[in-house]
């Protein structure tokens, strides 16, 4: 397997790359947006180039020109409910591409019907788009989001030593909850905490409600779904943990992906809908009581009032290009450090990531 080199650099770049829901996201990305790297064999190296993201800003195009992009996703997924606005201007015809919606039960049923071809774009942690991309290599990230939403919950965790001698359950169908823990553990040197799966993110939220999982590592709108209805509930915040294990990178819990078939045969209308999506992601933002809403009423989301808590302590940024590439290359590269095992594949290349060639 291949490790992560030790460069200072690029825990600085990392760390400009936090973008949070707050007032400060603006400023933050003003600094980031000449972050990038160059992969070798799933290694970065940082450039820096003042041009980047210097495009023309886009206008509608032409009815004739405009397509339907069937899009999957898995319901009160941290990343699909950021795409609230955009089903909304969808259902107004004001967005810029059309799209159709398709709900899988799970990420892994989600890959299956990618594979085949029920729809061109999924909404997915980038673990579970590297496994389709490990078996076949017919798929690309095109963008990263919501770059935080994991937590830890159970009673009296005040530090990450706290789950020595604790049983924490995941969902098994979502690897990048196991990598995070595994590397955290490690970091805190905690070596007798038992990690037990159950299906599923529904099925996870399910056992803590009903009390059969006293720790867990959970995702959000998840966590702000049992406290809207009732259920005490500590949590841990590891994301200062996080980045002094990591030497100041970050993580991202969701991504946007997409078949090389689509990519080839709709090229022009990527940015479009790259667009559409980044728009829907700077409304929550902007007004995340609205796009709670909305997500509750096209079945985004279970709970608008849970949702637009969880908004809140989500970090929802928009990443694609090189910052994308970068995130997830070094993401997927700690992941790897941590444990081969869990990752299960070897770091992808520069094809797993959709960056142009205008951008380099």
């Amino acid at each position: 397997m291949l490790k992560l080199k030790s460069l200072c650099i690029l825990g600085v770049a990392a760390a400009l790359m936090l973008s949070g829901c707050s007032s400060d996201n603006k400023e933050n990305n003003e600094h980031i947006s000449s972050n990038g790297g160059n992969i070798t064999d799933g290694n970065v190296s940082v450039i820096v180039d003042p041009t980047e993201g210097e495009k023309a800003e886009l206008t509608r195009p032409p009815e004739a020109a405009r397509r339907i992009i069937k899009i999957g996703m898995v319901k009160n997924d941290p990343g699909a409910v950021s795409l609230a606005s955009l089903i909304a201007e969808n259902e107004d015809d004001a967005a810029f591409e059309k799209y159709t919606v398709t709900y899988a039960e799970n990420y892994s049923a989600l890959a299956d019907m990618m594979r085949s071809k029920q729809f061109d774009v999924a909404v997915m942690p980038p673990a579970k788009a590297l496994e389709i991309y490990a078996s076949d290599k017919s798929v690309k990230v095109l963008a990263s989001l919501t770059s935080k939403s994991y937590s830890l919950v159970g009673s009296d965790i005040a530090s990450l030593a706290d789950m020595s001698g604790k049983k924490v359950y995941m969902s098994s169908d979502d690897k990048t909850s196991a990598c995070i823990f595994t590397k955290l553990m490690d970091y805190a040197g905690v070596t007798d905490c038992e990690i037990a799966y159950v299906q599923d993110s529904t099925a996870l939220f399910n056992a803590v409600k009903n009390g059969d999982a006293d720790y867990a590592l959970m995702t959000e709108p998840y966590i702000s779904m049992l406290k809207q209805e009732g259920i005490a509930l500590g949590t841990y915040d590891f994301k200062e943990d996080w980045q002094r294990a990591t030497e100041g990178n970050d993580y991202c819990s969701g991504s946007i992906v997409a078949t090389n078939e689509f990519i080839t045969q709709q090229r022009p209308v990527v940015d479009y809908m790259l667009a559409d999506m980044q728009r829907s992601l700077e409304a929550v933002n902007t007004d995340a009581g609205s796009c709670a809403a909305l997500a509750a009423k096209y079945g985004i989301a279970d709970d608008a009032k849970a949702l637009e808590a969880a908004y809140t302590s989500m970090d929802c940024g928009f990443f694609k290009e090189r910052q994308m590439r970068y995130l997830v290359n070094n993401m997927l590269t700690i992941f790897d450090n941590a444990s081969p095992e869990l990752l299960g594949t070897d770091i992808p290349g520069e094809d797993f990531y959709f960056v142009t060639e205008t951008s380099e």
